[in-house]
């Protein structure tokens, strides 16, 4: 007869977890690993959004192109070469689209140019900020603001709406 005798060791799997912060269509995505290692240390992470895109760093930034639930993919090792998954649903919502008309551009006196925000935006959201650069250095909060130029020439304007979720566009 014979007999064999091998002793080792039996590691706790990490446990796969993670949030993901302000999601917006077109917009960064911030994914936060919440992940636990079992034992050892996390040695590896692998994403997958939807196929649309991969990544290896421990706390990714994803921009999904379009309204609508993504499923993420996500999986670690840890240093004993234990795994663990998890597959979650992420929620993508609108981002509002930044649009604006304006009248007259003259210079000097009394003459204001009037700007109009049209919105585009999909209900239940609304606009809740609105931040107008003149490029003069100076700025308006309103949704439809006016502004005078004391000098002629070439001037770029932009605004940048953000939505009662968090939502921008420039």
């Amino acid at each position: 007869s014979d007999s064999l005798f091998k002793t080792f060791t039996v590691y706790k799997r990490p446990k796969a977890g993670f949030f993901n912060l302000l999601a917006c269509s077109g917009n960064p995505t911030t994914f936060v690993d919440t992940s636990r290692a079992g034992s050892g240390t996390l040695s590896t992470y692998f994403w997958n959004f939807a196929g649309l895109g991969f990544s290896n760093n421990i706390t990714p930034v994803f921009s999904f192109p379009d309204v609508a639930t993504y499923n993420v993919f996500h999986q670690l090792t840890n240093s004993y070469g234990c795994t663990d998954t998890i597959t979650r649903p992420v929620y993508i919502n609108p981002s509002p689209v930044s649009n604006f008309t304006f009248d007259s551009v003259c210079v000097g006196g009394t003459s204001y140019t009037s700007f109009k925000y049209l919105p585009t935006i999909q209900s239940p959201f609304t606009i809740d900020i609105f931040n107008w650069d003149f490029g003069d250095g100076n700025a308006s909060n309103k949704a439809n603001p006016r502004h005078a130029w004391s000098t002629p020439g070439y001037k770029t304007i932009s605004l940048v709406v953000t939505d009662n979720y968090g939502c921008s566009h420039q």
